[in-house]
């Protein structure tokens, strides 16, 4: 029925309490993959995918508040879910895993408690840290050509010119920043570094929701009045459209600034709209 990595080395007197759990999960249906410490868990959670993953608190290498700690922490198992059955679970535990269970218990009450956790609606993954659109980006970037860099600036050069804009940038949006694979007219600030941390671009917001994006004035904005961007680079009007791959996936932007504010209307979106195919394409001949 589901897949389940068990991170447990417990052996008291009567029982070896990692066979019993596979024994039980076995019996109700699930494949097991057993774990006796947190490192291996790690390992078996990589190759399995599993559906649930339980952890004993101590373990040797690393405790399993650790091991939930790294699924948390990496896209791929964010939104797994954690049962921790321990005689003696840390304070606060409850606050990372799903589920604390307490030594001892029944084999009915794991079943039920895995039961649970098997049926609960997987936590909401962020589309900007999807492995999924990170992989598509990455397959962007991996090769540079220099002819097709200086071909999608002029490209950029001509969209500015079209949507009367200051700048033009086609970005890549990659784990934490910001990459600007080709632009024309680019602040000094960002001509110099090329790209930008992801919360400051107002790119993140259109690719982690999917859609354009139009800031008319940055100044009377209070997500962006404090901006890096717009202190000390002066961007006062923003326009940005999704740049979509083949498979779904929003790998990064379109974008128009301006010095200005007012500078930009939802017909500018609607042009970047209709380029946005042709900036893709440029990325991905740059991939080949």
């Amino acid at each position: 029925m589901a897949r389940i990595v068990v991170a447990e080395d417990d052996v008291d007197v009567d029982v070896d309490v990692a066979d019993w759990l596979a024994q039980v999960l076995g019996r109700a249906g699930h494949t097991v993959y057993p774990a006796l410490d947190g490192p291996t868990a790690l390992e078996l959670t990589e190759v399995h995918h599993p559906d649930l993953v339980i952890v004993d608190q101590q373990m040797p290498g690393m405790t399993g508040l650790q091991v939930a700690d790294r699924l948390l922490a990496d896209p791929a198992t964010a939104d797994t879910p954690i049962l921790m059955v321990s005689a003696a679970a840390p304070a606060g535990a409850e606050d990372v895993v799903d589920l604390v269970l307490a030594k001892p218990f029944r084999s009915r009450h794991l079943v039920d408690a895995a039961h649970r956790l098997l049926q609960m609606p997987r936590r909401p993954v962020d589309p900007v840290t999807d492995p999924r659109r990170l992989l598509q980006v990455a397959a962007l970037v991996d090769d540079f050509s220099l002819t097709d860099q200086c071909e999608a600036d002029l490209f950029t050069a001509n969209v500015a010119v079209l949507l009367d804009a200051d700048t033009a940038a086609i970005n890549l949006l990659l784990n934490d920043s910001v990459l600007i694979a080709a632009a024309s007219g680019l602040p000094p600030l960002l001509q110099e570094t090329r790209g930008a941390p992801a919360g400051w671009a107002p790119c993140t917001s259109v690719v982690r929701h999917g859609n354009p994006v139009l800031l008319t004035d940055t100044h009377t904005d209070p997500n962006h009045h404090h901006n890096p961007l717009v202190t000390r680079c002066g961007i006062r009007s923003y326009a940005g459209v999704p740049l979509r791959v083949a498979t779904g996936e929003v790998v990064g932007t379109l974008c128009v600034l301006k010095s200005q504010p007012l500078a930009f209307t939802n017909r500018t979106t609607e042009t970047l709209t209709v380029l946005a195919g042709r900036a893709i394409r440029y990325l991905q001949r740059r991939a080949n």
